[in-house]
């Protein structure tokens, strides 16, 4: 792939839709461990910390997972319409409904 053709990246959120994608993978797998919160938003965001640092907010609509909201690291965070607009295949990321229920708890 030539320079030109690759994915750009926020300056303000330093990581590859790749990297984004093989951490969700990872946290689908059992690989990075997440914390559940002790109450779930069945209408909003619900926030998710993983056992390395991450951040994830979910966005929970009528008790069904509908899109990843935000993402943090190390300071640094990625809101829904930069993810929109840098990473479209981490804007349509959806886990198994297996993983949404055992992992996520929803």
């Amino acid at each position: 792939m030539s320079k030109k053709n690759k994915q750009p990246i926020p300056s303000f959120f330093p990581y590859t839709e790749k990297f984004i994608l093989q951490l969700l993978q990872d946290i689908e797998a059992g690989r990075i461990k997440l914390n559940q919160p002790s109450e779930i938003n069945w209408c909003g965001n619900t926030v998710y910390w993983t056992d390395n640092g991450w951040e994830i907010v979910i966005f929970i609509d009528a008790g069904e997972w509908d899109y990843i909201d935000t993402i943090r690291h190390g300071g640094k965070s990625i809101d829904f319409g930069g993810i929109q607009k840098f990473y479209p295949k981490v804007a349509v990321y959806e886990p198994s409904e297996e993983a949404i229920a055992e992992i996520y708890g929803v």
